[in-house]
């Protein structure tokens, strides 16, 4: 059982992970689940996660959401390995 949204969006995200077409239904359907504060998390979970292997999927999906407040991938993980997350 899972303790909240988020953390089944997580698990849905990793099991489906290996095809491309899942993977970015699976996101656009997180993003309009989520509240603001587990979005928030979800988005930084993504990008530590999944940037490297979708890039090109994470950066349209994010950008089409209004509501998602993140920069493209290669800037989020560069404020990452600048902060000491990763």
């Amino acid at each position: 059982m899972y303790n909240t949204l988020l953390d089944h969006q997580k698990t849905m995200i990793k099991n489906l992970s290996s095809d491309e077409r899942l993977f970015e239904k699976e996101l656009l359907k997180s993003l309009n689940w989520l509240d603001q504060n587990e979005k928030q998390q979800f988005c930084k979970w993504v990008f530590e996660n999944y940037c490297s292997k979708y890039a090109h999927i994470i950066n349209r999906v994010f950008k089409s959401d209004s509501r998602t407040k993140h920069a493209r991938c290669q800037n989020t993980l560069s404020d990452l390995e600048n902060s000491s997350v990763i």
